[in-house]
Formats: C-alpha cells, sequence, structure tokens
C-alpha cells in the first residue's frame, strides 16, 4: 500500500486522477491530516458528483475541525442529491446537534425515521 507521501506525488503529477486523489484523501483523514484531506475532498466534492461517500467524508472532516457549520452546508446539499440516503440523514442531524441547532436535528431525525422506521436511534433522538 502506498504512504500519502506517494499518493500526494501521484496526485499532484495527475491530478485529474480522481481515483487515486480519493485514495489519497481518505488516507489524509484516516492519519488524522484533516486540513490536507479538506483539501483534496473539495476538489473531489466539485469534480465527482456521482459519489455519496465524498461529501459525507468532506462533512466528517469539517466536523474534525469544529467547522460544523461547513458541514451542515456539505451535507443539506447532498440530501437534495441522495434524498433516500439514511446515513447521510443521519449525520445531517447529528451536525445540526454539533451546530446547536436542535430544531433542525429533530426534522432531520423524523426525515431518517421516514426512510427507516425501525432506525435504532433515530425515535429517541428526534425527541
Amino acid at each position: 500500500m502506498a504512504d500519502a507521501w506517494d499518493l500526494t506525488k501521484y496526485v499532484e503529477a495527475h491530478p485529474d486522477n480522481l481515483e487515486q486523489r480519493w485514495r489519497l484523501a481518505k488516507k489524509l483523514y484516516k492519519e488524522g491530516e484533516y486540513r490536507l484531506a479538506t483539501e483534496h475532498l473539495q476538489i473531489l466534492d466539485n469534480e465527482w458528483k456521482d459519489k455519496s461517500s465524498i461529501p459525507r467524508y468532506l462533512a466528517a472532516t469539517y466536523s474534525r475541525l469544529s467547522r460544523f457549520e461547513d458541514a451542515v452546508t456539505v451535507l443539506e446539499r447532498a440530501v437534495e442529491v441522495w434524498s433516500d440516503d439514511v446515513k447521510m440523514r443521519e449525520q445531517l442531524a447529528m451536525m445540526y446537534v454539533a451546530n446547536g441547532n436542535k430544531d433542525a436535528a429533530k426534522r432531520a431525525w423524523a426525515e431518517v425515521l421516514v426512510l427507516d422506521p425501525k432506525h435504532p436511534y433515530a425515535k429517541s433522538a428526534g425527541r
């Protein structure tokens, strides 16, 4: 497995290779290099529109940097595209809580329950 430095050099030489940029972004995230991961995830979010994992990773990275409003913005835009993605709506609800928006969190948890009536956490979290 290539290390982050090797992947970085490769992505710099091949900036249009989204698969390798995605590998690099995940590796940087895993290594706790959130600011560097954010740079690559932002590019991917703009360039690779059909991959729902990207906005989820970008939002998680923003969360690790305590940029909760940015995480909410990314996820709100993403749920418009992937409206039936329960995990994404769950993540959005948690980011609303982190951002101090309890009313929006309740609405988001209610939307999770519509998609997954047996969700193990949504019923109690949406109170």
